[in-house]
């Protein structure tokens, strides 16, 4: 069955500035909360009426080592769930579909919708050759799963170097 579709999402970022050791300790706190439902609505849905609700909040932190290097600090964590008007899947994990289109089933009985859940931390470092310009190095590690789609899970690392010159 099809829908018209209405989306939403509200984002939020704080800041927030402290003293460590001497050192100014600056964390950044981001967070955005995105719906999809079948109607109009001026705020996201909270509830089981939206097609999908997905909540990303991360944290950074900055910690200057010296003048021109910095230590950064990363925490993330994503969360994603659908309702029963979505693809769902049985017991095993299988995708549950209509035995005479093969098409994906709406609200079966017995089945499960999307339930995902995401993690992610990581290090850098920020060098600055100037004002103007500086080489990022990171490194995350992460880690995702959905708690009925058993077959979606994954993890890995991954390393970036990042040379940003500011015109």
């Amino acid at each position: 069955m099809s829908y018209k579709k209405a989306y939403n999402a509200v984002d939020l970022t704080l800041k927030y500035k402290l003293k460590l050791f001497k050192k100014e300790l600056i964390l950044v706190n981001y967070v955005t909360y995105s719906t999809a439902q079948d109607k109009l609505s001026a705020l996201p849905v909270f509830d089981d009426k939206a097609f999908v609700r997905y909540l990303y909040e991360e944290v950074n932190a900055f910690y200057p080592l010296h003048k021109k290097l910095t230590l950064v600090g990363y925490f993330g964590i994503e969360t994603m769930k659908a309702n029963n008007r979505t693809q769902m899947v049985d017991e095993k994990g299988d995708i549950i579909t209509d035995p005479k289109t093969g098409l994906s089933a709406q609200a079966p009985e017995n089945g499960k919708p999307r339930d995902q859940i995401g993690t992610g931390y990581g290090l850098g470092l920020d060098y600055d050759f100037s004002e103007r310009a500086g080489l990022f190095f990171r490194h995350r590690i992460f880690h995702h799963r959905d708690k009925n789609f058993t077959k979606d899970e994954f993890q890995g690392q991954e390393s970036s170097v990042e040379l940003k010159i500011f015109f």
